[in-house]
């Protein structure tokens, strides 16, 4: 009777294949086509289609979370289903491809989605306007009567604002009071 110890050894060394089944093997047998129509650059990660459909599932996002807002007051970032969305529109496309869908495409996807989707919050539509429009009382200036115009107005000077001011207020939230 062999020990266990004799046992492992021997399935551990590698089988001796003949000339005839190492010339069938694949040199690496992950790699299905190695010339593909496209040359694909490992690493590429900003691509237009993953930015599209981005865009596309971020909408969708961006309409569920104003419903829902305007309702609760709340709305839901959605990063994993929307990445999971993502995941699926390229799955069902894949037969179509020039060249595979990567997870870092994936990641663009979800990131591009998420900040679509979370507009109605960051631009203040959800909270911020419907609370000036139904508290102000007329004596101080209200109901807010703010056409399609002022409210992209509004919320370009919001999404500059933030961008400008990220960049300054990061040294002291992040770095100084770590």
């Amino acid at each position: 009777m062999r020990s266990s110890l004799e046992s492992h050894q021997s399935e551990s060394r590698p089988r001796q294949l003949s000339l005839e089944a190492e010339q069938l093997l694949p040199t690496d047998p992950l790699a299905e086509d190695p010339t593909p129509a496209i040359p694909f650059v490992e690493g590429q990660q900003l691509t237009p289609r993953a930015i599209i459909v981005g865009l596309v599932i971020g909408t969708l996002a961006c309409f569920s979370n104003s419903y829902f807002g305007l309702q609760t007051g709340w709305i839901s970032m959605m990063s994993l289903p929307l990445s999971l969305l993502g995941f699926a529109v390229f799955k069902a496309f894949s037969a179509h491809l020039t060249y595979p869908f990567t997870p870092v495409e994936n990641v663009l996807v979800q990131t591009v989605a998420v900040a679509v989707g979370t507009l109605p919050l960051g631009a203040g539509l959800v909270g911020v306007i419907p609370a000036l429009e139904k508290l102000l009382l007329p004596d101080e200036g209200g109901p807010l009567d703010l056409s399609y115009g002022r409210l992209i107005i509004w919320s370009l000077g919001v999404a500059f604002f933030g961008v400008f001011f990220a960049v300054p207020l990061r040294r002291q939230v992040i770095i100084r009071e770590k």
